[in-house]
């Protein structure tokens, strides 16, 4: 039955009914918060453990009695896990693998980002837009969201940002949005996308390049990913990990669990760190804590999802005393990622220059990987830079491109609607290896055959 179908049917209840079942919803989401608070969490996204929760709420109701008139047995348990766990109208979205990320903007829209890029949501047989009937739908499901995961979302607190698993969820209240309360949702897979032949395919990268970066990982080489939001980069740091030895320790330290490393490669010495943010400094797990915790139990290699704050100086420096791993940064260039990542260890408040930071950077990371979604909606691999020292005469970082995507309008291929449907850029070989990077891949266990081009 589908959502639309299952809201005409609940119209016809009386009062009494509703508010019963209304009764049996909270004590139920009460009674798995207490006894199966992983399986709850876990259902809103994977259905055989949602299969498993109907089987809890229904085991439930007949140790409990409950019965509801005008109501069968089974429809009350569907009922009421889609009160717990379902998303309503947006089911259809969660349910499909190929999108990523879906915002509530109110009653005026709910658009989706999948492989169209940006899309409004339709319904696929009458082409209707669809959107949530109202304010109050809308905060229902805010609510369902927040309650499980037992965050904070009031008129003093009009916002939250937290996380279940596999989804990373923000929402804003009216008090604050001035669209209604809006709702982002990004979904998180276990599964590798970023395939070599995926990548080939849609020429996300070149062969060259992907050949580069398995010896770079092969050679431990230290990694900076750059990228805005949605370009790929928590995907591309799945395909990296494939080439990490499985027997090198390896720590992965996220604030919200996307990578799911040990899950993907089960037989590779993974171990995981994720920060707990309660709003509560006394029970807070911020980044800097985890790395020093994680640091201690004597990791190898280390990815840090994404460097964001005050970490950034803590992972600079790890990197910087010999450690090899990867970790990702918000930046659109190479240059820019330098620049950006001085203002973070900054704010760490440490004891040091810009300069000084710009060197030990410079020290810290063998290889930048820039990452862009560009106007066909695909993502792409834009720049690939190595460091090749410092500069103190200059106080610069030195780069050296290796790898440009170029690509010209006039090679546009737009569809009916006016959209750039295909790009055709080309990934070119701007510059060989320095010697530096030369000596540590020839040093290295890396496959001499993958780095024959650059040398």
């Amino acid at each position: 039955m589908s959502y639309a179908d299952k809201q005409s049917k609940a119209k016809l209840l009386g009062e009494a009914e509703q508010d019963l079942i209304d009764e049996s919803v909270e004590k139920l989401r009460k009674y798995l918060i207490e006894t199966n608070k992983a399986l709850l969490e876990s259902s809103f996204l994977d259905r055989e453990k949602r299969d498993k929760l109907s089987s809890k709420i229904s085991e439930y109701i007949q140790r409990n009695s409950i019965a509801i008139p005008n109501i069968e047995q089974q429809e009350l348990v569907s009922t009421i896990l889609d009160e717990i766990t379902g998303f309503g109208i947006l089911q259809p979205l969660i349910d499909r693998e190929d999108i990523t990320d879906i915002f509530v903007n109110g009653t005026k829209s709910i658009r989706y980002i999948g492989p169209e890029g940006d899309t409004l949501f339709v319904d696929p047989l009458t082409k209707e837009v669809i959107n949530f009937s109202s304010e109050s739908e809308i905060l229902r499901l805010a609510y369902r969201l927040v309650n499980v995961t037992e965050s904070t979302l009031t008129t003093a607190k009009p916002y939250t940002d937290t996380a279940l698993p596999r989804l990373r969820l923000n929402i804003m209240k009216s008090d604050i949005s001035g669209i209604g309360t809006s709702i982002s949702i990004r979904k998180s897979s276990s599964e590798l996308k970023a395939t070599r032949e995926r990548m080939l395919e849609t020429n996300q990268a070149s062969s060259d390049e992907l050949d580069l970066f398995k010896a770079a990982v092969q050679a431990k080489l230290k990694i900076l990913i750059v990228g805005g939001t949605g370009t790929g980069k928590t995907e591309f740091i799945k395909h990296l990990a494939q080439h990490i030895p499985n027997n090198e320790r390896t720590l992965v330290a996220e604030d919200d669990p996307e990578l799911f490393l040990h899950e993907l490669y089960p037989e590779k010495h993974f171990y995981t760190f994720e920060c707990r943010m309660t709003g509560n400094p006394e029970t807070d797990i911020p980044y800097s804590i985890g790395l020093k915790l994680g640091l201690r139990q004597h990791p190898r290699r280390i990815i840090v999802g994404e460097s964001r704050g005050e970490e950034a100086m803590q992972m600079v420096e790890f990197f910087e005393s010999g450690h090899s791993g990867f970790t990702s940064i918000h930046a659109e260039s190479s240059e820019e990622a330098l620049q950006r990542l001085k203002k973070m260890c900054l704010r760490s408040g440490v004891n040091l220059s810009g300069d000084d930071i710009l060197q030990s950077i410079a020290g810290a990371f063998d290889l930048i990987i820039v990452m862009e979604k560009l106007e066909d909606n695909n993502r792409y691999i834009t720049q690939v830079s190595e460091i090749e020292g410092y500069d103190y005469q200059n106080n610069r970082v030195t780069l050296n491109d290796l790898f440009l995507f170029d690509y010209k309008k006039e090679n546009f291929v737009f569809n009916e609607l006016g959209g750039v449907e295909q790009l055709n850029g080309v990934h070119e070989l701007k510059n060989k290896l320095s010697h530096r990077l030369k000596r540590k891949l020839s040093r290295s266990l890396a496959e001499p055959k993958l780095i024959e081009k650059l040398i």
